[in-house]
């Protein structure tokens, strides 16, 4: 029953960092000047999806070979601490998208804004690379 939850996390957070790169992505394309602490959380948002993936696909194999899976320690607070931080980026960035109701003026104005400060986006980006350092370490990764 573990391995369900965990997979069921695993997905779900595969879907939380698809969104916040998607999202983030509308403000690099539209913003003239996106600068590097924004790209930089995606390139570590798209990294951790990888790593997330990785984590899946081993976990996959384990259930075909019907053999169990099991993590290093207890993944259940790292992976729930993950969830949240990529929620809160989530969030933000979605509340921020223009919508189709917007007047046109105020959905360009939306757009050109990054919701979050530097020292923000620079937390997000050092938490996210904790998380994904943590999973890797839980998934005991020296033999695959």
């Amino acid at each position: 029953m573990e391995a369900i939850a965990a997979a069921s996390s695993i997905s779900g957070l595969i879907s939380l960092a698809d969104i916040v790169v998607q999202h983030g992505l509308h403000y690099i394309r539209d913003a003239k000047d996106a600068n590097n602490t924004i790209t930089s959380l995606l390139r570590e948002a798209t990294s951790l999806r990888a790593t997330l993936n990785q984590v899946e696909y081993v976990m996959n194999q384990f259930r075909q070979a019907q053999l169990e899976f099991k993590f290093e320690g207890q993944p259940n607070d790292d992976l729930e601490s993950l969830r949240k931080t990529l929620s809160e980026i989530q969030t933000s960035l979605h509340e921020n998208l223009p919508s189709e109701a917007d007047n046109p003026l105020r959905s360009v104005g939306r757009r050109m804004l990054w919701p979050f400060k530097s020292s923000q986006t620079k937390e997000f980006t050092a938490k996210i690379e904790r998380h994904k350092s943590a999973i890797s370490l839980l998934l005991g990764t020296e033999g695959w």
